[in-house]
């Protein structure tokens, strides 16, 4: 079972009810609703959880209540499945076999249980998240990139000031250096909150929406990487308008000047 909220039936006159069953009813855990079956009763709502798929149910539908609930509302069943952990690794003949026995049945039919349909569904999109942040990466190296190269060039007056008070060839790379590292110390300090908060809540929206249990990503690998990462690419990105800022004609521009 999975409990999205409160907690699963444990005794006569409980139910938890699958989200979308609870949403159509209005109800929520503590509430009670009136159900009708071979006979009529009134049970409380324990939580709300996901339920196995069936023919007439999503995983999303339905509900789940303890056998004295349900001897107490029906004579009979419609169809009758058990679920079975089995441990990696393990004989699917040998289990059937197993099974057959036990339940003194050789008809039964013994399957697998396949993930739901949305999760699947999800499953083939993962792709478009990775794509999007490879794309605002690059676009994030090309804005860095084409502000350095640009404050050389805007700033070459001032930099020729500098050459001619004593400024070497090797401070002036540094000038060029230490700017993309304060770019790149301030997007991680803004960047990286403001992602997690909004990567957070997005996944929250789309795991309430499909639905699916809500699980906070925390991507620590990425996280670890992220801040080494981008001072590397951004020193990178400055080697070559250092490079311009070292080789500037500090005598031409300030007699242009």
């Amino acid at each position: 079972m999975v409990t999205l909220e409160g907690a699963v039936p444990e005794k006569t006159g409980e139910v938890m009810l699958a989200p979308h069953s609870a949403r159509d009813l209005g109800a929520g855990p503590g509430d009670t609703l009136a159900f009708t079956g071979a006979r009529s009763a009134t049970l409380r709502v324990t939580g709300i959880g996901f339920v196995p798929e069936a023919s007439h149910n999503t995983y999303a539908s339905g509900g789940w209540v303890t056998d004295g609930t349900w001897d107490s509302m029906f004579d009979t069943f419609k169809t009758h499945s058990v679920l079975i952990a089995v441990r990696p690794g393990a004989d699917p003949a040998a289990l059937r076999g197993r099974v057959a026995a036990a339940y003194g049945d050789r008809r039964a039919l013994i399957e697998p249980v396949e993930p739901p349909f949305r999760l699947s569904e999800l499953r083939q999109h993962r792709a478009l998240p990775i794509a999007l942040a490879a794309f605002l990466a690059l676009l994030g190296v090309g804005a860095v990139g084409h502000a350095l190269a640009t404050a050389v060039r805007r700033r070459a007056c001032d930099l020729a000031v500098l050459r001619a008070l004593g400024l070497t060839r090797r401070q002036a790379r540094l000038v060029v250096v230490t700017q993309a590292s304060v770019l790149a110390v301030a997007g991680l300090a803004f960047g990286v909150p403001l992602g997690l908060a909004a990567g957070r809540a997005v996944w929250r929206v789309t795991a309430d929406a499909t639905p699916l249990l809500y699980v906070p990503p925390l991507a620590v690998g990425a996280l670890l990487l992220v801040g080494p990462l981008a001072l590397l690419i951004a020193n990178l990105l400055a080697a070559w308008p250092g490079r311009t800022a070292a080789r500037l004609p500090a005598g031409l521009l300030l007699r242009a000047e």
